[in-house]
């Protein structure tokens, strides 16, 4: 029998070719990266530190001031003694109007001794202590001269991290105050208007029931049985005076409604004379609480006017308030509307002590008000000015002092209808 044959042993063996190299060839922009590279590399082992400033681009001097001077926002820089070492030219153009050359180098408090320096010196300190960015808000001023600033304070610091400098960053933010202020308004004013309606709404059934139980016991009191009671005639006195006051307050009710309804943008044609004298029905209680005499005179050929009724309420209704609170010790009122070639005008005088001729040229402005805080934001003139305008109309202001104030509002008078015969 044969032997069995032996099966060979693998092995593995190295390569000995060398592995093969595929060459990728250089591109223009690959070999500038490389020779820049290269002296980039030299420079450095040269000079660590002339390499670095080398690689800086070169910043213009000039180009730096300008653009500090260009911000929208008064600008200085402090340092850790309170010198100051920068003053933009927003700084000069502010309240106090210091120019740069005479306060460069000198001592912050000394410039300004108005801050407060117990205040304004912490602050300071805890941004070159934390070496954060701080941010407060300051208000300078009283009354109408009043003006809001956002002051932020900006850490500067050296190669090593420590803070050298402060940036001193001032932003007046009283008109941005106003306009929030305005929407905040708004808004509330929004808010009462639904909440009037819904009161409104509430009061106008029971009214109604009153009114309704009112009537028939009126007309009960006129049968023959009600005749031989001694008092019925006080009594029937007495049951028109129910009439008569709850058919007044359903009146109040739906006028408040009116108010409180959003006009929208409709405009139709509007006869003045009743407006007006809804608004001054609505506001008759209190002419008569603050002793203020009413007086209306209309033109009997007054054309209507294209307006939207529910603005023009709102117009007459600050217009007349702003005559009662002129008067709160009592006075007069007159009420007139004429026609003047293509115009409706309708004139509001009162008695009132009038307006200081300081005062008038703001007379329109947002927020301006004489009244102390707390009666009233300052909006009545402000959004009926900018109603009327809408209308293609102009309000203006006649005043003396001592002797009272007329607020006139031309409206142009609605285009006669055509009509057709036939």
């Amino acid at each position: 029998m044969a032997a069995p044959r032996k099966r060979p042993r693998l092995r593995l063996r190295k390569p000995t070719a060398k592995p093969t190299r595929v060459h990728v060839p250089k591109t223009a922009y690959s070999r500038r990266r490389a020779k820049a590279a290269t002296r980039a590399a030299a420079a450095e082992a040269a000079d660590p530190d002339g390499a670095r400033r080398a690689a800086r681009p070169a910043v213009d001097g000039d180009l730096t001031a300008s653009i500090v001077d260009s911000l929208p926002v008064g600008l200085y820089v402090i340092d850790r003694n309170y010198t100051i070492l920068c003053w933009n030219r927003t700084r000069e153009a502010g309240p106090l109007g210091l120019l740069r050359e005479d306060v460069i180098g000198k001592n912050l408090f000394a410039v300004l001794p108005s801050l407060k320096r117990s205040r304004v010196a912490a602050e300071f300190r805890q941004v070159f202590a934390r070496g954060r960015i701080l941010q407060v808000e300051e208000e300078t001023g009283s009354g109408a001269e009043r003006r809001h600033y956002r002051i932020t304070k900006v850490p500067v610091k050296n190669a090593s991290g420590a803070v050298t400098h402060v940036i001193t960053v001032g932003e007046d933010t009283t008109e941005r105050r106003r306009m929030e202020q305005q929407l905040f308004t708004s808004d509330k004013l929004a808010s009462i208007g639904r909440l009037a309606e819904g009161i409104a709404h509430e009061l106008n059934n029971p009214m109604a029931a009153i009114a309704s139980a009112a009537e028939a016991v009126l007309r009960r009191s006129q049968a023959s049985d009600f005749a031989g009671l001694a008092d019925a005639g006080e009594l029937r006195v007495l049951l028109r005076i129910i009439e008569e006051e709850v058919y007044r307050c359903k009146g109040i009710i739906g006028r408040l409604s009116d108010f409180s309804r959003d006009p929208g943008v409709e405009r139709d044609r509007v006869d003045v004379r009743e407006v007006l004298d809804s608004v001054a029905g609505m506001l008759a209680h209190q002419m008569k609480q603050r002793g203020v005499a009413l007086t209306v005179a209309h033109a009997p050929d007054l054309p209507p006017v294209l307006a939207n009724e529910g603005e023009l309420r709102q117009v007459f209704l600050a217009l007349i308030l702003n005559a009662l609170e002129a008067q709160p010790r009592g006075g007069a009122l007159h009420l007139t509307t004429r026609r003047a070639g293509g115009e409706v005008v309708l004139e509001f005088a009162d008695r009132g002590p009038g307006i200081p001729p300081e005062h008038r040229a703001r007379l329109f402005e947002p927020f301006f008000t004489t009244k102390p805080p707390g009666q009233g934001p300052g909006l009545g003139l402000y959004i009926s000015y900018g109603i009327v305008t809408a209308h293609g109309g102009h309000l203006e202001v006649d005043s003396t002092v001592g002797a009272g104030t007329t607020v006139r509002v031309r409206l142009p008078a609605a285009p006669a209808l055509l009509t057709h015969a036939g």
